[in-house]
């Protein structure tokens, strides 16, 4: 019988709807209980603003993660045909194309959504006629959120599905791709930091992105609701950030055209297997071991060694080797749905990969690259930040200062090499380079009172850099301000004496008597190599707030506060603070 052309079966749509009704009539039943009765449950005209806000940030709130599992379950239902050998036969030999059954069990998952979500709109839109507040535009934002979540989630579940054959595999591979990027980079950090000198990451990832869920949840990257205010007064929210949404809907569609070519030359004969497509079960083999020989290397370094330590690369390459051991070899049990894999031509091919994994590590610890030992030119640095913590002070552009970090690096490296980099502080180093990089070092110093009285030491080197007076000008205040930026200045006392500064005030005194006083004193300046440099403070403290007009979500955020304790040395804020009646002495 010749095959129909056609986008859509009738019969296969009215009985996938029909399969699935238990999942997403669970589903409609979940969200009326959470929107429509809630808002029944709680709501008045009054109120009607707080009942927005709530509509909105069910749609932020839940778009991912409500999706993420709804998603996976809707194509775990529309595609269990494939998983036996007798409904895939079946299918398989009914006069219909390939791709109108593939279309007809998509349009099938689709409708698992739609359709629900419309009836939970017009419910929650009904539910907020009753108490005479008007939420359409609310429940259309509310939906559309829903949808555009769905879509990602669902296609690429649907690839998922089409790549494997079991219905067990599904889920597994399913939640492991979603959080393979973050986990993989996790550990790869982790393993660069100890084992590469001055490696440094930033607690942001690079490929979180990659991992929709994790990056949605620890980003603001996602949708978002801003409650506004009029006078303190809450009047409205505003649901903003929908590029991601967007963006992530339209790789959905990409992922379902994806799925639409897999399937089309999917064999069904696969129907069992845990990969049916054949050219991705190397894919899958060498992927899984890698993964297993990072993860279960990196899980049996943590119990048997008590943690991963530069000292005991040797023992983490081990089990480095083992985990991958052991990847493959289940990576072929699962391949071939039995356990006889242990034969010799599979014994060589993870020697290769050993070998392979073995070569990486060794090129990491003994830094083939020159990682550890690349120090910028001058030449090419915008601008330098350094502290004992991450980002601690502005980034600082003098070229003379830039110089200095640059030698003292250099010399400290050279130091370090010497006296091993075990310690007790920590000094960050980041350069911003000119074409746009930023190049990021860190280093565990040495403490003890020997060194601190080497004036040679690392930690030495790297205290008479952070104690630079134009360092410390940017650090406890800022690198380039005007009077505008002030909110307010206040110096006060542990009495409870207190002077406002105006503007013109609080700038002129930060200029004539705060930054001298930091470039010549003691005040500002900290020690980490066990020696006191600091003369004793006073009692008298000064507050300053600056203005961050780049925030523009959060008032509280737009603030930067600047807290300074006053050393006695300090004559010319002193003096001033003596003028303004506050009593300078203890």
């Amino acid at each position: 019988m010749k095959s129909r052309m056609s986008c859509c079966n009738p019969a296969v749509l009215k009985r996938t709807l029909f399969r699935g009704l238990p999942l997403w009539g669970a589903y409609l039943l979940c969200w009326i209980v959470a929107m429509p009765v809630v808002i029944l449950s709680n709501g008045n005209y009054e109120e009607m603003v707080y009942l927005k806000d709530y509509v909105l940030e069910a749609a932020a709130g839940s778009c991912h993660i409500v999706n993420f599992l709804y998603g996976l379950a809707v194509a775990f239902v529309v595609s269990s045909y494939l998983y036996k050998s007798r409904s895939a036969n079946f299918f398989g030999a009914l006069p219909l194309r390939r791709e109108t059954m593939f279309l007809t069990q998509f349009a099938g998952g689709i409708l698992f959504a739609v359709l629900p979500n419309l009836v939970i709109s017009i419910l929650t839109f009904l539910a907020g006629l009753y108490w005479g507040g008007n939420m359409g535009l609310e429940c259309a934002i509310w939906f559309a959120a829903q949808f555009l979540g769905f879509l990602f989630y669902y296609g690429f579940a649907m690839v998922v599905a089409m790549i494997v054959g079991n219905q067990i595999a599904l889920p597994l591979i399913y939640g492991v791709l979603n959080f393979t990027a973050v986990v993989v980079e996790a550990i790869v950090r982790e393993l660069l930091d100890i084992f590469v000198h001055g490696a440094w990451f930033r607690s942001d990832y690079f490929f979180d992105w990659a991992s929709p869920l994790y990056y949605i949840l620890s980003s603001n990257e996602g949708p978002r609701v801003r409650n506004n205010y009029v006078e303190d007064v809450f009047t409205s929210s505003t649901f903003y950030n929908w590029d991601l949404l967007l963006t992530y809907a339209a790789v959905g569609i990409a992922f379902a055209l994806i799925a639409f070519f897999i399937h089309k030359y999917r064999r069904m004969e696969s129907a069992g297997d845990v990969i049916a497509v054949r050219h991705l079960k190397p894919v899958f083999l060498y992927g899984f071991t890698a993964g297993c020989g990072l993860c279960i290397g990196y899980f049996l370094a943590g119990i048997i060694l008590q943690g991963v330590r530069k000292d005991n690369f040797v023992p983490v390459a081990i089990c480095m080797l083992v985990g991958a051991f052991i990847g493959y070899f289940v990576g072929q049990m699962m391949l071939h749905r039995s356990v006889r894999v242990f034969r010799s031509r599979y014994f060589a091919n993870y020697g290769v990969v050993a070998a392979i994994l073995l070569a990486i590590l060794l090129c990491v610890r003994f830094d083939l690259f020159g990682y550890s030992r690349y120090v910028p030119d001058a030449d090419e640095v915008y601008g330098v930040d350094i502290g004992y913590t991450y980002n601690e002070t502005e980034v600082s552009t003098d070229p003379a200062l830039i110089q200095k970090t640059i030698d003292t690096h250099r010399a400290m490296m050279a130091s370090v090499a010497e006296n091993g980099d075990w310690g007790w502080r920590t000094a960050y180093i980041t350069y911003h380079m000119k074409d746009g990089r930023i190049v990021r070092r860190s280093y565990d110093l040495p403490v003890s009172q020997a060194l601190s009285e080497d004036a040679g030491s690392p930690i030495r080197m790297y205290e008479a850099l952070y104690n630079d007076p134009d360092y410390i000008v940017i650090r406890e205040l800022r690198a380039e301000y005007t009077a505008a930026d002030i909110e307010y200045c206040t110096i006060y006392d542990h009495k409870g004496a207190e002077v406002y500064l105006s503007k013109a005030e609080a700038y002129d005194f930060l200029k004539t008597c705060v930054e001298p006083d930091l470039r010549e004193t003691t005040m500002g300046i900290e020690a980490y190599s066990g020696r006191d440099l600091q003369a004793e403070h006073t009692e008298i403290w000064i507050t300053v707030e600056f203005a961050s007009p780049s925030v523009e979500d959060d008032r509280e955020m737009a603030m930067e506060y600047i807290h300074l304790g006053i050393t006695e040395d300090a004559h010319r804020v002193l003096a001033f603070a003596a003028e303004k009646g506050i009593k300078t002495t203890k």
